[in-house]
């Protein structure tokens, strides 16, 4: 997986589902969401919020409002950034994406796929939820409660793929602390998303 592809999953499973289906090319001075998509030379983090808004811009809006928490999200992660690590482009990137996006072509999510994927994980998910709760009862500090559940969850996280991984962190992401938990429990426990991550960090960093 690329790190503009784990980017995306990271912030937005769907509209990463999208991002699979389209060859992406770079260069030009806009992002152009078309038979491909177009994107623009910037750094890391401005080109992955323009993607993200760029494919949630090119969806129908009954999607838009499925997606209402995800485009949310992005422009909280957007903010955790300050501007002066950024260059003047990225900058209005991030200020004004809509003068740098070119929809000529409707997307949609494949909800099927989706449905399909979240199935593909439904034990491991169970899993999860049922050591978070384990933890929710206990007296113990939060540090310690984080231990325990990372403990229980690590043989069903060691293995698993890095697509499943994104999926899983999706799948809890209203709960802010049972997320925290399983990103520090699938940094520690699986080498392969580990790996990804520390990618996706050194690309914000440049």
């Amino acid at each position: 997986m690329d790190p503009l592809e784990f980017c995306i999953k990271s912030l937005s499973y769907p509209l990463g589902l999208i991002l699979e289906t389209l060859p992406v090319e770079v260069g030009g001075q806009k992002l152009v969401v078309s038979e491909t998509l177009k994107v623009p030379e910037l750094q890391f983090l401005a080109r992955c919020y323009l993607v993200a808004r760029g494919l949630y811009e090119a969806l129908p809006e009954e999607e838009k409002e499925r997606l209402a928490g995800d485009i949310k999200n992005i422009e909280e992660w957007k903010e955790r950034f300050p501007p002066s690590r950024l260059s003047e482009k990225s900058r209005k990137v991030l200020e004004s994406p809509m003068d740098f996006l070119e929809v000529e072509r409707g997307l949609a999510v494949d909800w099927v796929e989706y449905g399909k994927r979240v199935s593909k994980v439904s034990e491991e998910y169970e899993t999860i939820l049922e050591s978070y709760r384990k933890t929710e009862g206990s007296k113990a500090s939060k540090s310690e409660r984080k231990s325990a559940f990372m403990s229980a969850t690590a043989d069903v996280l060691r293995n698993l793929d890095v697509e499943d991984a994104l999926l899983l962190a999706y799948l809890v992401r209203e709960n802010g602390e049972l997320e925290e938990f399983l990103l520090a429990s699938l940094g520690k426990h699986n080498e392969k998303f580990h790996e990804e991550v520390v990618g996706y960090f050194r690309g914000l960093s440049s």
